[in-house]
């Protein structure tokens, strides 16, 4: 999902270190996009949480206007610093910095310029249910494309003490001159704890338009979760 946690929901002080991978899959008419993110998220304190994700790429051509290209993908390098604890009723609130850095093996699996993101992380126990939600502006490198907005939130529902139903809407507005999109999306899934320290996610996340993507992806947590 899109929407970050605050650093302290993550934080161990065995071993604050968390990785884990992958796989989105998107087709239509002329393309079938495969994506394969990585994630290494280490904190430095309960506060200071940094997070590294490269992400490879797969594009297979079903049409003549189209290519078939395979490869690295972008960058994207985050610094997120929690500077309000969570209180009874209040959530926790972070500050999160992020760059995608233009490392794309190949124009069709990524952009040409860097993007600047800066935004708030809040997180809340609910006591029967986790909520999160982020406000991220990003500052796009490509003239051609529009800075924007990004208003998220996000769910998760335990069922059982290993299975939880999660969900999560973000909504983006574009800025700039002319007229604005504000394309959405929806995604819901579940997620398996298979042990204190493995988690493995399924969903499918539905966008403005009709497009549509189904998305599995399995997190390690070294320190394990609570």
């Amino acid at each position: 999902y899109q929407t970050r946690k605050t650093p302290s929901s993550t934080w161990s002080p065995v071993l604050p270190l968390t990785v884990g991978s992958g796989v989105e899959f998107e087709t239509n008419s002329d393309e079938t996009n495969w994506v394969f993110p990585i994630l290494i998220q280490y904190n430095f304190t309960e506060t200071l949480q940094i997070s590294l994700e490269p992400e490879f790429g797969h594009v297979d051509a079903k049409s003549d206007g189209a290519r078939t290209v395979g490869g690295f993908g972008d960058l994207e390098t985050s610094l997120d610093w929690e500077f309000l604890r969570e209180r009874r009723w209040t959530p926790a609130v972070g500050l999160e910095g992020t760059i995608r850095w233009p490392t794309a093996s190949d124009t069709d699996l990524g952009k040409r310029n860097h993007d600047y993101s800066v935004g708030l992380v809040m997180s809340k126990d609910c006591v029967f249910f986790d909520l999160d939600s982020n406000v991220i502006y990003t500052f796009s490198g490509d003239r051609d494309e529009q800075s924007k907005l990004e208003v998220s939130l996000a769910g998760e529902l335990p069922l059982s003490r290993w299975i939880s139903l999660e969900a999560e809407f973000v909504q983006t507005i574009e800025t700039g001159r002319g007229h604005s999109e504000r394309p959405r999306e929806f995604t819901f899934g579940f997620s398996w704890h298979v042990t204190r320290f493995v988690t493995i996610e399924y969903g499918t996340q539905i966008s403005s338009g009709g497009r549509w993507q189904e998305l599995l992806g399995w997190q390690y947590s070294f320190g394990g979760n609570d």
